[in-house]
């Protein structure tokens, strides 16, 4: 019925107990054994003062290679926030590294490509404006309300889900709109007055020329 269960147990547990239950009997040691009918799973807890994380996966669905490389992703994710803590979220890039922590440029391609083979979903009362169209872009892709002002990192948005940004965009409007502009001008209102200065917008399908 559900394909995501989010479960949050806290409960006092002194693992120091269990080595002297009584006189004449200690626990010298315990596993626990746990399993669910999802796909994969997560299991994150502390012990011994280290945080410790478990992925679980049926085998037939996912293979070791893209556990591993969910779990390491997970581990530069949490890892980066750790290293600063003032930081946004949005800030903490994800994008994946190959075995020598190296940009991995084989698997962003393929990110790449599949950003551009994407066919988004325009509402039949597209907005008719870029600045209308990137808000409402923004919005889907991060979750979060966008305005004018808004700076795009602190909404959330990512190398990847800036792929998918300037794809919808070029759609929309037929404006190639480069990702690294999207960053660099912030907001939504910046990256709309680069657009203007450096490439004419299509026209809408009523004819009218969007600005």
């Amino acid at each position: 019925m559900f394909d995501t269960c989010v479960a949050f147990e806290n409960f006092p547990f002194d693992a120091d107990a269990l080595h002297n239950v009584t006189d004449e009997l200690t626990v010298t040691a315990f596993d626990v054994v746990d399993a669910t009918h999802y796909p994969l799973y997560l299991v994150a807890h502390v012990a011994q003062g280290r945080l410790k994380l478990v992925i679980s996966h049926r085998t037939d669905l996912f293979d070791a290679h893209a556990v591993k490389a969910m779990g390491d992703r997970l581990t530069r994710v949490l890892a980066a926030v750790t290293a600063d803590l003032d930081q946004p979220l949005g800030r903490v890039d994800t994008l994946p590294l190959n075995a020598n922590e190296k940009l991995d440029q084989q698997r962003i391609l393929e990110l790449v490509r599949e950003a551009s083979e994407e066919q988004p979903d325009l509402p039949t009362d597209a907005p008719r404006t870029p600045l209308q169209t990137l808000l409402t872009e923004l919005e889907l892709l991060t979750g979060a309300a966008a305005s004018p002002d808004s700076d795009v990192v602190e909404l959330g948005l990512t190398s990847i889900t800036a792929i998918k940004l300037v794809r919808r965009m070029r759609v929309a409007h037929g404006v190639r709109l480069p990702m690294n502009v999207v960053f660099r001008s912030r907001t939504p209102a910046a990256v709309v007055r680069w657009m203007a200065e450096h490439q004419p917008v299509e026209p809408t399908e009523n004819g009218s020329t969007d600005g």
